[in-house]
C-alpha cells in the first residue's frame, strides 16, 4: 500500500507555526514565572532561617527567664479576670472584669450621657483601684531597672498577693459588694506595673490589647520581609495563650 502525501497549504503551514510559537511563548512564560516563584519563596524561606536561627533565638534565650515569669503572671491575671467577669463571686451573677479598663472608659461616657450618675462612679472607682495598685508599684519601687531585680520587687508581688488574699475574703463575706472587685483591680494594677517596668513594657500582663495590636504589627512586618522581631512575637503569643488558658481554668 502506498500512502500519498498530503501536502498543506500555506495558509495551514502558518496556523501551525503560529500555534507552535504560542505554545512556545506560553512555556515559557510559564518557566519564567515558576523561577521566579521559586527564587522569592527561596529568598523568604532563607531569610527567616537567618532571622530565626541567628538573632531571635539568641534573644529568646536571653529573655528565658522573663518569659517564664511573663507566663505566670498572664496566666493569674486571665484566672483572676475570669473569676471576677464570670459573676461566680457575686451573688447577682453580674460579671465586672478587673484587669482591663478600655470599655470601662466607654461605659463611663455612655453613663454619662444617659444621666447614671452610680453607674459611672462604679467604673470610676475600678479604674482609680487599678491606678492605686500601680502607684503602689511605683511607690516601691521608684526608679525601676529594665531586666534588673531589685530587692524591692519581692516586696511588691508579696503585697499584691495580700490584696488578692483580703480579695477573696471580702467576696465571702460580702458577695453583694464590690469591695472584692476593688481588691482584685488593685493587685492586678501592682502586677501589671512591675512586669511592664521590668521587660520596658515587653510583657503587660494584665490586658491584651496591646499585644495583640503588637502581635499583627509584627506579622505585618514579616510579610513585608522583616523578621527581626519574630522572637518578640513568639514571646506575646505565648503570654495571650496563657491569659486565655488562665480563663479556662477560672472556668472549672
Amino acid at each position: 500500500l502506498q500512502f500519498s502525501k498530503v501536502k498543506s497549504s500555506p495558509m495551514q503551514k502558518k496556523r501551525q507555526e503560529i500555534k507552535v510559537s504560542a505554545v512556545n511563548g506560553s512555556s515559557e512564560k510559564h518557566a519564567a514565572a515558576t523561577t521566579a516563584l521559586f527564587g522569592l519563596v527561596r529568598r523568604v524561606l532563607r531569610s527567616l532561617a537567618f532571622a530565626t536561627g541567628h538573632g531571635n533565638r539568641k534573644l529568646l534565650r536571653r529573655n528565658a527567664y522573663v518569659f517564664a515569669a511573663g507566663l505566670c503572671l498572664t496566666f493569674n491575671t486571665g484566672y483572676i479576670n475570669g473569676c471576677c467577669l464570670s459573676g461566680v463571686l457575686k451573688s447577682c451573677g453580674t460579671g465586672v472584669p478587673v484587669s482591663a479598663f478600655t470599655s470601662a472608659y466607654t461605659n463611663i461616657g455612655l453613663a454619662l450621657g444617659a444621666g447614671n450618675a452610680v453607674v459611672a462612679s462604679g467604673h470610676i472607682k475600678m479604674i482609680l483601684s487599678f491606678m492605686v495598685g500601680a502607684a503602689l508599684s511605683g511607690f516601691l519601687n521608684p526608679r525601676p531597672k529594665p531586666r534588673c531585680i531589685t530587692p524591692r520587687i519581692g516586696p511588691s508581688f508579696l503585697l499584691a498577693s495580700v490584696l488578692m488574699v483580703a480579695s477573696s475574703v471580702a467576696a465571702n463575706v460580702h458577695p453583694a459588694g464590690r469591695e472584692f472587685l476593688y481588691l482584685a483591680a488593685m493587685a492586678n494594677g501592682l502586677q501589671n506595673a512591675i512586669s511592664s517596668a521590668y521587660t520596658a513594657n515587653l510583657i503587660r500582663s494584665s490586658h491584651m490589647s496591646g499585644i495583640t495590636s503588637d502581635i499583627g504589627m509584627i506579622i505585618g512586618q514579616m510579610l513585608g520581609g522583616n523578621f527581626q522581631n519574630v522572637w518578640r512575637a513568639t514571646v506575646l503569643s505565648g503570654l495571650a495563650s496563657s491569659f486565655v488558658f488562665g480563663g479556662i481554668a477560672s472556668f472549672y
